[in-house]
């Protein structure tokens, strides 16, 4: 029989079903959803770090929740830049100009997230075992060993990858990237790599451990581990 779920596990699942429709209305262009997406964002990571110990079975001195915390307060940092960013935009303008605001504003989001792989990835091995952070996969999140083996590729796979985007925020035109919006996401590659790698080789791993899908993804003599 499933355990029944609390009200904080239900309120971290309303607040995802909000987040997932803020963030099409921030796509639509629809006013205000920008502000509400980053408030929201820093209210869930407050109630997260807040009730972390509860969330992951974790006792309040394990090492492991600064792990955790640490994290989440860079996300709101993030959020919190965000914020600045959209607030100031006008007057940023005015001071430094659209060139400058365009190039000042593409630093900050290719940054951020070339900081975010690689301060994530090197605390990934120390995550524990949950279904609420972390590299969440159908696969990782219902076996222990997978979940292992991903958060330790993904450590290790950190800092090539987050210095390869610095690169890019650093480098890259802010004109060049206006000209090829429709193909931003090859700006990113490095951080795809850094996501796509441990989720196809910890599925590989979940197959081979417990015999699941065609038996030439996972081989002969494959068997627990």
């Amino acid at each position: 029989m499933r355990p029944r779920k609390g009200w904080l596990e239900v309120t971290i699942g309303v607040l995802s079903l909000v987040a997932l429709f803020l963030g099409a209305q921030v796509a639509a262009g629809v006013p205000g959803a920008s502000w509400a997406l980053i408030v929201l964002g820093v209210a869930s990571a407050v109630l997260f770090a807040a009730f972390a110990p509860r969330l992951l079975h974790l006792s309040p001195g394990n090492p492991k929740l600064r792990a955790v915390w640490l994290t989440l307060g860079f996300l709101a940092v993030l959020m919190l830049g965000a914020a600045v960013l959209v607030l100031g935009e006008e007057p940023l303008t005015e001071w430094l100009g659209e060139e400058r605001l365009d190039a000042l504003v593409k630093l900050f989001v290719f940054g951020v997230i070339a900081l975010f792989v690689i301060l994530f990835g090197n605390i990934a091995p120390k995550i524990p075992f949950n279904r609420y952070m972390g590299l969440r996969l159908p696969w990782t999140v219902t076996d222990e060993p997978t979940w292992r083996v991903a958060h330790r590729l993904v450590g290790a796979l950190a800092w090539p990858c987050g210095l390869a985007q610095l690169a890019i925020a650093v480098w890259l035109p802010a004109r060049l990237l206006e000209e090829h919006k429709e193909r931003a996401w090859l700006f990113l590659a490095p951080t795809l790599v850094w996501f796509v790698v441990p989720s196809v080789y910890s599925l590989w791993f979940f197959c081979r451990r417990w015999h699941v899908g065609p038996r030439w993804l996972y081989g002969r003599g494959a068997g627990k581990k």
